[in-house]
């Protein structure tokens, strides 16, 4: 039986070259593994930047949108002071205040119609304002309309307005102004009477 022993150099190559594979493929994996991490946090700081940026502008428009609402509500609330000082008014001057469409159909009028003519201001709605002039004076509000249509300035005529049941004709001062649209022209009349 031979049996033969490795010399020490052959043994110490094997073990430095197997030493250097190991090195040289750890040191490879390490390196892969530090890019993909820096690629990894990069995109991770980008997103968060991202995240920030839009969270800022979500911040910035709930913001504006509860300006909006404030606004909104300050506006709302004045409207509403308009209204009531407006509806004060009309009730507090005595004139029967109306609005007519551009056919002179009834849109709105106000309450001192009951106490003028003896209707209800709400069993008028939608019906010609010239069957409430007495038959003599409605060519007269016909022209009125038509003078009115023409002119910026308020139109005024002296007529007289049937009342409910047998009561006699009310006299009256009417003056009216038109709505006017830009796009559509004359959209209407508003108008007052006074005895």
């Amino acid at each position: 039986m031979v049996t033969t022993t490795p010399s020490a150099g052959w043994i110490d190559r094997a073990s430095n070259q197997a030493r250097w594979q190991i090195l040289t493929a750890g040191a490879g994996i390490s390196v892969l593994a530090a890019l993909l991490m820096l690629v990894a946090c990069r995109r991770l700081a980008i997103s968060n930047a991202r995240n920030r940026q839009l969270q800022a502008q979500l911040d910035r428009d709930k913001q504006q949108i509860t300006n909006l609402q404030v606004e909104k509500s300050v506006l709302r609330h004045a409207l509403n002071d308009s209204e009531a000082r407006s509806r004060d008014l009309v009730r507090l001057g005595g004139a029967m205040i109306a609005e007519l469409d551009d056919q002179g159909r009834i849109g709105s009028v106000s309450a001192q119609m009951a106490d003028m003519l003896g209707r209800a201001p709400s069993d008028l709605t939608d019906q010609l304002f010239e069957q409430l002039v007495s038959e003599q004076d409605r060519s007269r509000f016909r022209e009125s309309l038509d003078s009115a249509r023409g002119e910026e300035n308020l139109t005024r005529t002296d007529l007289a307005l049937i009342g409910a049941d047998d009561s006699p004709p009310v006299r009256v001062c009417l003056r009216l102004k038109t709505i006017k649209d830009p796009v559509h022209g004359v959209t209407g009349f508003r108008l007052s009477t006074t005895n």
